[in-house]
């Protein structure tokens, strides 16, 4: 049974190994942080263009275009009981002298064009915009057809949901959840060999005194945890100086102001949120403790 002086032992031999070969830490360290920049930056990249899909399929609201003679009172009724939808995030009311503020606006130097026409020379509309879950051509599909069999389906000229374009949208999402993942794959074996390595190197310096404890009867698990710990700090390290150069990266990328120059109020490049970075924090110790698991196990065998 472990007791808190066999845990300051495991901790206290860990950092003897770590200091006793200051260099291959680096080396271990290092390309560690390398493989796992990689996989940092991918997340981030996956993050943000996730966020700008979402935004854009926002932005594909369904617009229903109502007829000429619906009064402005029925218009509003109509737009409160569609917001109670389940599938409905928000609807807003365009009457006919909105729509034309809004072009006039819109046209800036051109609004001279509109000089003599009618404010209600637009037709009044409703655009709904469909809650996150529902942001699918068949969901939306579906809101198209519910909004046809309304008793007041008269009032409802046109709808427009640009279904080709959310198609696009959700094929791009699904690529980058492939892409991600076969990149997390590479990363995470090439982070797996690389420790291995490491304390299979560690595991050799040190056969004497293994020998030495086997003979005394130490079992395998209290031989291998120390070398569990330090997998786990080259895991923690490489993923802990990987998440920082991606963060400063972030922050210096000219990108955000080709991302800004898209939408006239697109979000800043944001980074992975904090539950995030700490599951990939926790996740590459672990994955060292894997390797160091695999060292061990593999060197034990042959030394039986």
């Amino acid at each position: 049974m472990i007791n808190p002086r066999h845990i300051r032992y495991f901790i206290r031999q860990a950092i003897n190994s770590v200091v006793r070969s200051p260099l291959v830490q680096l080396v271990a360290i290092s390309t560690t942080t390398v493989s796992l920049t990689v996989m940092c930056v991918t997340l981030v990249l996956a993050s943000n263009l996730d966020n700008l899909a979402d935004r854009w399929s926002r932005g594909l609201g369904i617009i229903c275009f109502i007829a000429d003679d619906v009064p402005n009172k029925r218009l509003s009724d109509l737009a409160d009981d569609i917001s109670d939808w389940a599938e409905v995030e928000t609807t807003t009311v365009y009457t006919k002298e909105r729509a034309f503020e809004d072009l006039n606006s819109v046209l800036g130097d051109d609004r001279r064009l509109l000089v003599g026409l009618e404010k209600n020379v637009l037709p009044a509309s409703l655009e709904i915009v469909l809650a996150q879950s529902f942001r699918t051509p068949t969901a939306r599909q579906s809101l198209v057809l519910r909004l046809k069999q309304l008793s007041d389906i008269e009032i409802v000229e046109k709808v427009d949901f640009g279904s080709d374009m959310m198609s696009k949208m959700n094929r791009l999402r699904e690529y980058l959840k492939l892409g991600g993942l076969a990149i997390a794959l590479l990363v995470l074996s090439a982070v797996v060999f690389i420790i291995t390595n490491t304390v299979r190197l560690t595991l050799y310096a040190r056969k004497d005194e293994i020998e030495v404890m086997r003979l005394v009867g130490a079992n395998g698990r209290f031989i291998r945890i120390p070398f569990y710990l330090e997998g786990a700090f080259q895991g923690a390290v490489g993923a802990s100086v990987a998440l920082l150069i991606t963060r400063l990266g972030l922050s210096a990328l000219p990108m955000a102001e080709f991302v800004s120059d898209i939408q006239s109020q697109p979000p800043k490049l944001q980074f992975i949120d904090s539950g995030t970075v700490f599951l990939v924090v926790v996740g590459a110790a672990l994955i060292g403790i894997l390797a160091s698991h695999l060292a061990t196990s593999r060197f034990l065998r042959e030394n039986d």
